[in-house]
């Protein structure tokens, strides 16, 4: 099974996104590391959800599954930084996820939609 694979099988019950459900994951030793995409209006109608991705942000009350995954890597003790994190049920990652990975330490991002 590949990253996106595992990733795919993850995804939907670990986010908590009603409109598009996002999970990253890299690379610590040999263990896969995951993070999905968090919504802290859980439990109400999403108000984005008819309206194109992008817009409407401040709408949106969320943690992206990049930022999900950093916060994860900030947590542990780690000896050597990611080079790749894999990105799953998106096209793009947004500006700000990539500026923040990219100062991290990361130097690639692949990317697969669902």
């Amino acid at each position: 099974m590949n990253e996106f694979e595992y990733l795919k099988i993850m995804v939907q019950p670990k986010s908590t996104c009603q409109k598009k459900a996002v999970a990253a994951g890299c690379y610590v030793g040999e263990q896969f590391l995951t993070a999905a995409n968090y919504c802290e209006n859980t439990g109400q109608v999403c108000e984005r959800l008819d309206q194109r991705t992008g817009t409407s942000t401040e709408l949106c009350n969320s943690t992206h599954a990049e930022i999900t995954l950093l916060d994860k890597l900030k947590e542990i003790d780690l000896c050597m930084i990611p080079s790749i994190v894999w990105v799953y049920g998106h096209r793009y990652v947004c500006s700000e996820c990539a500026d923040d990975l990219y100062q991290f330490g990361i130097r690639e991002i692949r990317i697969r939609e669902h």
